[in-house]
């Protein structure tokens, strides 16, 4: 089974949607930032200024690709749901995919002990394998299917974790789509597919 556009491409352009507010967010701090013509070491401020316009021309040069190609992404979406599916089904795509990683996020940090710090909380490797994987779900909301695509951790106790757990994401996936029959979970690669058709 393969991935649709929507999927394929839904984490990328949020990544790039990202990094072009941080890089625009950048860019407005330097300018801000600019040293001013009343320092007195005249080769200071030229230096600084000519290292400063250099850096805002590449911030700047960032935030316009990574934010013209994330709106790329999305408007290509955008019109295959006004002519495919629906508008609706998009945001609630959007909404959904956010609202089951945060579900499936894990929050718990082990005290632990080592031998420069005596006591302190250290974060589970096991865990960040698990979060790491499951903050690549993405949920994919059309008129006659549903689709709950999960990444599989790599390593194999994340796996284990995440297979304890199935049976709570088949039913919290099947609570939040009421209008849609799931199937058992399908195991393809690296992807685990939870796949709803229309009742």
């Amino acid at each position: 089974m393969k991935r649709n556009f929507f999927q394929f491409t839904f984490n990328v352009s949020f990544l790039f949607l990202f990094v072009s507010i941080l890089c625009f967010s950048l860019n407005v701090v330097f300018n801000l930032t600019n040293p001013s013509n009343e320092i007195a070491d005249v080769n200071l401020v030229l230096f600084n200024k000519n290292f400063g316009t250099t850096i805002i021309t590449y911030i700047h040069r960032m935030a316009i690709l990574t934010s013209s190609t994330a709106l790329s992404l999305i408007i290509v979406e955008v019109i295959s749901r006004i002519r495919k599916d629906s508008l609706l089904n998009y945001a609630k795509s959007i909404y959904q995919t956010f609202r089951m990683r945060y579900f499936l996020r894990q929050y718990h940090s082990t005290p632990t002990e080592t031998t420069g710090n005596p006591k302190g909380n250290h974060y589970n490797p096991i865990l960040k394998s698990f979060n790491h994987a499951v903050s690549k779900c993405v949920v994919d909301i059309r008129k006659e299917k549903t689709i709950v695509l999960l990444k599989v951790p790599n390593t194999q106790q994340a796996q284990k974790l995440l297979e304890e757990r199935i049976e709570s994401i088949q039913k919290e996936i099947t609570s939040r789509h009421p209008h849609y029959y799931f199937s058992a979970p399908n195991r393809i690669g690296n992807k685990l597919w939870f796949i709803g058709t229309r009742r």
